[in-house]
């Protein structure tokens, strides 16, 4: 099972930049701990996911449809063989569709002021046709054919009306930076340091020290938070970090795991095996003879 590291934790790389929503179909992968500014929608046709969202796990099965809040910390882990669906939709789309088409009753979403997570279970009410546009959203984003994007606009507009219909209160009841978990922001700078200093030496303690809190409490806040512990988190941010020095550089391969925060090479080459099927060497003669 692979991890899906965002290149950054706040800025969304969107594929158009004149219509900023993305598509991922994701199996047998988990998703990092991230965050951005804007909605996702998350569908699982296969399996079961656990969603974690600012401290809090979501055990969610096959089929049914997660909305998750715009700058909420979260992560996405399979459980067993599974496959997921996240549509992002960027802040910017969603401005210009309540600006531009007057959708009033949506302002809410433009404000990015939904608090929580919603759920929709296939006994929900209105369960079918949003699912049926999310399918839609992903074949027009897939196909690009004629007026794609404005279907997909009108997809947005009854996806988030009949959600709104469905879930009048989630959608109402905002929150501003000062009610969000002082842990949630406090995590957020923690995942941040590790992206900046992952070839270096930490540790649990350090870690815990710029919280101000216990060993035992920051263990099971980066836990809730993340769904995984500390060490697995770092090997496999490291992990990530290794193998694309491996793919985009010219570095011999003696020097990866010095430059990745590994300090024996022997366990180096034993975890990356262990992770990606193949030994850190071997990765490098596919891409040399791919080349």
């Amino acid at each position: 099972m692979h991890y899906q590291q965002p290149e950054t934790f706040q800025h969304v790389k969107f594929n158009m930049t004149d219509f900023p929503i993305n598509h991922y179909s994701i199996e047998d992968s988990t998703t990092m701990p991230h965050w951005h500014n804007h909605l996702e929608i998350v569908h699982i046709p296969k399996g079961q996911v656990s969603v974690f969202v600012n401290g809090r796990r979501y055990d969610n099965s096959m089929g049914e449809i997660m909305f998750i809040p715009g700058n909420s910390l979260h992560s996405i882990i399979p459980r067993g063989h599974g496959i997921y669906h996240a549509i992002v939709i960027g802040d910017a789309l969603i401005e210009s569709m309540v600006q531009n088409q007057g959708y009033k009753e949506l302002e809410s979403l433009a404000e990015a002021s939904i608090s929580q997570p919603i759920i929709v279970k296939s006994e929900d009410p209105y369960y079918q046709v949003l699912l049926q546009s999310i399918m839609i959203i992903k074949n027009e984003l897939h196909d690009k054919s004629t007026c794609f994007q404005s279907i997909v606009e009108a997809q947005l507009i009854l996806f988030f009306s009949y959600l709104k219909r469905g879930f009048p209160e989630e959608l109402t009841a905002g929150t501003s930076l000062s009610q969000v978990s002082p842990h949630a922001l406090a995590m957020k700078d923690c995942l941040k340091y590790l992206m900046n200093h992952y070839e270096e030496k930490i540790t649990i303690k350090d870690m815990s020290q710029q919280m101000n809190i216990t060993e035992q409490h920051f263990s099971r806040l980066f836990k809730a938070y993340t769904g995984s512990t500390f060490v697995n988190y770092l090997t496999k941010l490291r992990l990530e970090e290794a193998n694309k020095l491996l793919i985009h550089s010219s570095l011999p391969v003696t020097m990866v795991p010095e430059l990745t925060g590994f300090c024996n090479a022997n366990y180096f080459s034993r975890v990356y095996r262990k992770y990606y099927g193949q030994p850190p060497s071997e990765t490098r003669k596919k891409i040399k003879s791919d080349s």
